[in-house]
């Protein structure tokens, strides 16, 4: 078809010759990026817990100082240039060190029984209040 138009048109250039010049789309690990839409979906929800207060995942992630860095925050293709695509659909977004930031050398796609191994310290506030109350009466 594109041949019959250069015909029509009266050019002599080949129909290769205008295909390569119209502008290429960029492609990431060989797919172009409308392709990666759970992956967009991720990175979405990453920066809504972080920076959505109406959110109720927040209370998790923003309240608690958590941010994305501003190479993420600025192109999803940043993010998954940095990340790659995700591994297969058991896989979703892993913060290493749990109170750091969603950043490159901090994160990394992992299945939920390793997330759920990588989980910040839960504090027993009953428990702090009792080695309080020992502490003071020399118990502890």
């Amino acid at each position: 078809m594109l041949h019959s138009v250069c015909y029509a048109l009266g050019t002599m250039s080949s129909a290769q010759d205008i295909l390569n010049q119209l502008p290429r789309r960029k492609l990431y690990f060989g797919m172009p990026l409308r392709v990666y839409s759970n992956e967009r979906s991720i990175w979405t929800g990453m920066l809504q817990r972080c920076y959505n207060p109406a959110l109720f995942a927040y209370r998790w992630y923003g309240a608690k100082g958590v941010t994305v860095c501003e190479r993420w925050r600025r192109s999803f293709a940043n993010f998954l240039i940095d990340m790659g695509p995700r591994p297969s659909r058991e896989h979703s977004i892993d913060r290493i060190d749990p109170t750091g930031n969603y950043e490159p050398g901090n994160c990394r796609w992992a299945t939920r029984i390793v997330q759920a191994n990588n989980k910040r310290p839960r504090v027993n506030p009953l428990l702090v209040e009792l080695d309080a109350v020992l502490k003071k009466l020399g118990k502890s």
